[in-house]
């Protein structure tokens, strides 16, 4: 299949998608996340295929929401907010394990994207912030949730509300990610841990994910119903304005 914004290949026991919109730090655009998905779902399909890599380049796995998109969709943004709730719910049912192996900046929604991951590898030079309110909406889609869940409240809404950002080894620390690997093994490492799942028979490895998927979705899909409501109201809203100015000069 022909992919626009990402590139696909096999590594192994792997399907890898490779996010390929390098010129824009990797910005996530709707079309972008659909193809994503489409590319987890049909690896998904394959017996061949035992996991499902997901990585960036060097400088940036995901440098947040395409401010250009949103700038020139905003009137359509409450519809584009419903249509990102149902990729990455689509993302977050792919059966087969997905190991995100993260190198540069990861904001904002590629945090989301992140946490869909069963393992996270990240390089040294991984950031990880969350930019939202400044920009005068609620983080991702289902990220706050997750995130305190993660980090704990108070370094989370530090993130959120300051938006600090977290370098590699707090990130490692408090959960974000599951092990730091240097830069130049990044890639290498996270077909090692496909081949290494492949190992395991395969019926034990999908009811370990499903497992740990249940215990997680009641506080993943109430929060993401939470902020769909509020951003939807905030994009409403005269405090909004504010965003559109910010906006403004991505608008073609």
């Amino acid at each position: 299949m022909e992919y626009q914004f990402i590139k696909t290949e096999s590594a192994g026991s792997a399907g890898v998608i490779i996010f390929n919109r390098a010129a824009e730090m990797n910005a996530l655009t709707t079309a972008m996340l659909q193809e994503i998905v489409t590319a987890a779902e049909n690896f998904d399909a394959r017996e061949d295929v035992r996991a499902v890599i997901l990585r960036g380049n060097d400088q940036a796995f995901l440098a947040g929401f395409d401010l250009k998109e949103i700038g020139q969709k905003i009137q359509e943004l409450p519809q584009m907010l419903d249509e990102y709730r149902g990729l990455l719910l689509r993302l977050r049912d792919i059966r087969k394990p997905m190991i995100a192996a993260a190198a540069g900046y990861v904001l904002g929604i590629g945090i989301e994207i992140l946490t869909a991951c069963d393992i996270v590898l990240a390089a040294d030079n991984v950031w990880l912030g969350i930019p939202e309110a400044g920009l005068g909406i609620i983080p991702g889609i289902g990220l706050l949730p997750q995130t305190i869940q993660k980090i704990g409240k108070a370094k989370a809404m530090e993130m959120f509300l300051c938006g600090r950002a977290m370098a590699a080894e707090e990130a490692e620390h408090c959960g974000l990610i599951s092990r730091l690997v240097p830069l130049a093994m990044l890639a290498d490492e996270a077909e090692k841990t496909a081949n290494k799942i492949a190992e395991n028979p395969e019926l034990a490895v999908t009811a370990i994910k499903e497992t740990v998927k249940a215990a997680e979705n009641p506080v993943y899909e109430s929060g993401i119903d939470d902020v769909m409501m509020r951003n939807k109201i905030i994009a409403a809203s005269d405090d909004f304005k504010n965003y559109l100015n910010k906006l403004s000069k991505y608008k073609a």
